[in-house]
């Protein structure tokens, strides 16, 4: 069959690749829409050979431009037309559902985090406009629950996480831990918590006023529990997502530059694996996410102290191989890092690695998703858009 990807960016949403080599091994022709051609993803589409075309993805346009842009992408999308059209994000998921409307032509939109759900306005045009989907594949056991609340049928919905590459995780072997603390500046026999997460400026929609990802929290905590103790450092690891969120990345290490050595800020890498071989325990403190990077570093033992929010429960257990805490809690991830500390000084964080590790393997082996989407995608294609929508009003 002939598939159409449409992703609403050309720099990130790595995870989407793999899913369409997937499709490609299993026989199927593939090809991505993007907005444009330059960019990481574009790169890594291009190089797993497949083709990419660029085109306005309508609900990334101004309100005035959204008609005329529906009805370019509307075009270009139905040349061949595709026998399958899937998509990742939502601005691609309205834009998708859109064009495609009076046409037979599936559809499927794999959802990569609860973010956009948690605005009231977009989780009611969700719950309006999922049926003019196929198939749903939710990308973590809560966001499943999240759409079964919208509700979608079992049939019409699937649970399957973007997961890591057992290669990627082998291939960690090459960072010796020493190694990567000295060059940071750090003891070996230091303890070490690390946080991988782009820094994103607070929203006006969702979470008003503070960073999703919890920085600000994580270090107004680190600085209570680091104080005048130099056997504890933190890396953080990232940069600001976009341009426009730089001032917020500078703003923080402004505010927080009293916690002085004990905090490495060494910005956006290409490969954050040495970070975490190098690291004791991993903190999220999110204000939303999916599986996020609890996944990444249980992938490779490495134990997670992480917000109760969204599907970092599904990955982290508290209390058994890892920490869970309430979201803007700074006090809670005092007591997670204390504990977390009290574990490493006693060698009772290993096995807290050991099961975060087994977790991983049981929920984000790549290769056995990789399957489980081209079988979801073979039966979307099967059933026309007609009546996908008939059923669902039934």
């Amino acid at each position: 069959m002939r598939v159409t990807t449409v992703v609403k960016t050309a720099t990130g949403a790595r995870w989407s690749v793999p899913y369409a080599v997937a499709l490609r091994q299993a026989g199927h022709e593939v090809e991505f829409i993007l907005p444009d051609l330059k960019g990481d993803l574009a790169e890594r589409v291009n190089d797993a050979g497949m083709r990419a075309r660029r085109a306005e993805i309508p609900f990334l346009q101004p309100p005035r431009a959204v008609p005329g842009a529906l009805r370019r992408f509307r075009r270009q999308l139905l040349q061949g037309p595709p026998d399958l059209v899937i998509s990742h994000l939502h601005a691609s998921a309205l834009s998708v559902r859109a064009a495609l409307l009076g046409t037979q032509i599936p559809s499927l939109y794999m959802s990569a985090g609860p973010l956009y759900l948690e605005n009231r306005v977009v989780k009611l045009l969700e719950r309006l406009t999922w049926r003019l989907d196929t198939h749903i594949v939710a990308s973590s056991p809560y966001l499943y629950g999240q759409y079964r609340q919208l509700g979608a049928t079992r049939e019409r919905l699937s649970v399957i996480p973007y997961g890591i590459d057992p290669e990627w995780v082998a291939g960690a072997s090459q960072f010796d831990p020493a190694q990567v603390r000295a060059e940071i500046g750090i003891p070996t026999d230091a303890f070490v918590a690390v946080i991988c997460a782009y820094f994103y400026s607070p929203k006006r929609l969702v979470h008003r006023g503070a960073g999703i990802k919890g920085h600000d929290h994580l270090l107004e905590a680190w600085r209570e529990f680091a104080l005048d103790r130099d056997d504890r450092h933190l890396l953080i690891v990232g940069a600001g997502h976009l341009t426009t969120d730089e001032p917020y990345f500078d703003r923080l290490r402004r505010d927080f530059a009293d916690v002085g050595g004990s905090v490495h800020w060494l910005g956006g890498t290409s490969d954050v694996r040495q970070f975490y071989v190098a690291a004791d325990v991993s903190v999220s403190p999110s204000l939303s996410e999916n599986l996020g990077a609890p996944g990444e570093a249980a992938a490779l033992g490495v134990p997670s102290i992480a917000s109760a929010v969204g599907g970092m429960p599904d990955l982290v257990v508290d209390g058994w191989n890892g920490w869970l805490v309430p979201p803007r809690s700074p006090e809670r991830l005092v007591d997670a890092l204390r504990d977390s500390h009290d574990k490493w000084r006693s060698g009772a964080l290993t096995m807290f690695g050991t099961r975060a590790r087994l977790r991983a393997e049981e929920l984000l082996n790549l290769p056995r998703l990789m399957g489980d989407f081209v079988t979801v995608c073979e039966r979307a294609a099967d059933v026309p858009r007609g009546r996908a929508s008939d059923r669902a009003a039934r």
